[in-house]
């Protein structure tokens, strides 16, 4: 008789555990895919960062490109400046010369319109 008092508490203490451990396991199951998601969203904003790495690499890259292209076309504006400066030296020696020649060539017709004058004087004593 023992046995049919024990039955009875015995099966209600199993079906109270079973629907403990029925309620872990919902919780737990509940949690994994709380955990889940998260580390879906993980995935997802990993997955973004990665996509934003790559755009900042390629506009670092255009960046670059810029620069080189920048610093060439510098170095291009040096050398015509430089041209420039050499062209100018060359233009102001040049007027400089000229400048020479013409006062050289304005003394020598002074000395010439001397000599013609001193001529004019010693021919016009020459009557024909």
């Amino acid at each position: 008789m023992r046995i049919r008092k024990v039955i009875p508490t015995a099966t209600q203490e199993t079906s109270t555990t079973i629907s403990e451990i029925e309620n872990t396991t919902s919780q737990a199951v509940s949690r994994m895919d709380e955990g889940t998601q998260r580390v879906s969203q993980g995935v997802e904003k990993v997955a973004e960062a990665a996509r934003s790495m790559v755009a900042i690499r390629a506009g670092s890259a255009n960046v670059v490109a810029s620069v080189s292209e920048i610093s060439s076309a510098l170095e291009e504006q040096r050398r015509a400046t430089d041209d420039v400066a050499r062209n100018v030296e060359t233009v102001t020696e040049r007027a400089r010369q000229n400048s020479q020649a013409v006062n050289s060539v304005a003394d020598s017709a002074s000395r010439l319109e001397a000599v013609a004058e001193t001529l004019q004087k010693a021919t016009s004593r020459f009557v024909v």
